[in-house]
């Protein structure tokens, strides 16, 4: 008898036990959304779904609001206003936007002027030709040269300003945008208690923790010529790769 109700209070705990392990265990939530022009998708591994979809939500939204910040196509955005504004007068912006400019410029630094924000009326002079089915003579580039140099970006941290010295200078953040909003999503997510997922805007991907099953997150690199195939697959952990 003392046998029987051992096993009649142990089995009911076991079933318990395996009850609670699987309500706890993460849920792996997925979004995609058209943002910056591009598709933009959030994974994340949360306790439920309805908060991996909250935390999505909120990611979101940052990164919309970034782009309102960093749009060329928009014109109230803050690169829109300092572009317009270039050779005048400086322009007051927010702290993000004197941070991503100060990395870009620290990128066109390390790269000794091959990266530079200011490419952008060698952009629109391409963007021009291309649809002439040409490219751009030598001396059309070389007429352009002259507004294209990230030196003669100048911020103010301390007034929040930044200033293009040249008249028609045009700033572009293309190149840095889509990762500073990958990483700032990724910090929004982790400060909704999401301790896992990945931020992909376009192909700047923002990697933090590992899967639900405890394995690193797996990234697949296309090929350049077969939009079919993978070149490999990159197993990665609070990482970034673009």
């Amino acid at each position: 008898m003392n046998t029987k109700k051992r096993y009649a209070v142990c089995i009911p705990a076991l079933l318990l036990f395996i009850s609670l392990a699987s309500c706890t265990r993460p849920s792996t939530v997925k979004k995609e959304e058209t943002i910056m022009g591009t598709r933009v998708t959030v994974t994340v591994a949360a306790d439920t779904a309805e908060e991996g979809e909250t935390a999505i939500d909120a990611a979101m939204d940052e990164i919309r609001r970034l782009d309102e910040m960093m749009s060329l196509y928009k014109d109230d955005s803050e690169i829109t206003q300092v572009n317009m504004a270039a050779g005048r007068h400086p322009v007051t912006v927010s702290p993000e936007m004197i941070e991503v400019v100060q990395q870009a410029i620290t990128v066109s630094r390390l790269t000794g002027g091959v990266f530079d924000i200011t490419a952008g009326p060698l952009i629109v002079l391409w963007q021009m030709r291309l649809k002439e089915n040409r490219v751009p003579a030598e001396k059309e580039i070389q007429e352009i040269l002259g507004r294209v140099n990230f030196r003669h970006v100048v911020i103010d941290t301390e007034n929040s300003t930044i200033f293009l010295k040249k008249e028609n200078m045009i700033m572009d953040l293309g190149g840095v945008a889509k990762g500073y909003a990958a990483d700032k999503a990724a910090e929004v997510l982790k400060e909704w208690g999401i301790r896992s997922g990945i931020v992909a805007v376009a192909g700047d991907v923002r990697v933090f923790g590992r899967r639900p099953d405890g394995i690193p997150w797996r990234i697949a690199v296309q090929h350049p010529r077969n939009k079919d195939a993978f070149l490999t697959t990159l197993e990665l952990t609070d990482a970034f790769i673009s």
